[in-house]
């Protein structure tokens, strides 16, 4: 369950949208959410039986097409990509307009960021796409330890304005939200909205609405990408 949505046994997910030959479009699967501003697109474990069937097709721009025929209809599509660099991956750096890679503060993550970004910058060159910015956010970070803040200042250095100032530490409120205490699912900005983590959640969100703003006309979707 995710923000309010329960997907019923036997109901359309992305992973029919995107299945080769499949009849089910975007707007067959969009749920409505808690939230009158947020619309989702629900996932389900056979996404991950999809790649399997991905591998051999010209896959690349389904998810593309897709959302191609949904512009207009609204004003930031998020796309939230599995961890693992595989045919779902590459089916929303295709998509996207930039990268938000989420990284957290440990060393193999830092290093895993160079590597996705010249994993993408491959991926839209093979299938003709031009060049997409990618924007770093620091997560993850455990306060009182200076491994931690080293890397946190590492990323900072080599990405410079391309690492938002945000950064997201850890916290029990992040890990208390997941788990749905009235049985609808829930956020951390929703189930506590005081905490310090929503207060960084809202100044990445604002870091993120200004600077797509002057980058961007019109706003666009977005895929995110944890390291």
């Amino acid at each position: 369950m995710l923000l309010g949505v329960l997907l019923p046994p036997g109901a359309p997910s992305i992973a029919q949208v995107l299945r080769p030959n499949s009849e089910v479009s975007l707007p067959d699967v969009i749920r409505s959410t808690r939230s009158p501003n947020i619309r989702i697109v629900p996932s389900e474990a056979a996404a991950a039986a999809l790649e399997a069937q991905l591998i051999g097709t010209a896959f690349h721009d389904r998810l593309a097409s897709a959302l191609q025929r949904m512009r207009g209809e609204t004003e930031f599509v998020v796309i939230d990509t599995p961890p693992h660099l595989g045919p779902l991956s590459i089916l929303g750096f295709v998509a996207c307009d930039w990268i938000l890679a989420a990284a957290q503060t440990h060393r193999w993550s830092f290093q895993a960021l160079e590597m996705l970004e010249t994993y993408v910058r491959d991926v839209r060159r093979a299938v003709g796409r031009p060049h997409v910015p990618l924007r770093v956010l620091r997560t993850m970070m455990r306060r009182n330890v200076a491994h931690d803040r080293e890397i946190a200042d590492a990323i900072a250095r080599k990405y410079g304005e391309r690492s938002f100032a945000t950064i997201v530490t850890l916290a029990a409120a992040l890990q208390d939200a997941t788990t749905p205490a009235d049985g609808q699912g829930t956020t951390v900005l929703w189930r506590f909205p005081t905490s310090t983590s929503a207060a960084q959640y809202r100044a990445l969100a604002e870091e993120v609405l200004t600077w797509v703003a002057s980058e961007f006309r019109p706003i666009r979707q977005l895929a995110t990408k944890m390291s």
